[in-house]
């Protein structure tokens, strides 16, 4: 029974602080989104 109080005691103890997140960079996403709005717009007024 010591042994599981030790384990306890150990992970209690063991507090790792949670990796943050990558940052994303949005730019290429906003320039895809533009770039897809401008060729369907486009596509459909010469359709």
């Amino acid at each position: 029974m010591a042994q599981v109080a030790d384990y306890q005691e150990n992970l209690k103890r063991d507090h790792r602080q949670p990796s943050e997140s990558p940052e994303v960079d949005m730019n290429p996403m906003v320039d895809l989104a533009f770039l897809l709005l401008t060729f369907f717009m486009l596509a459909t007024t010469f359709a």
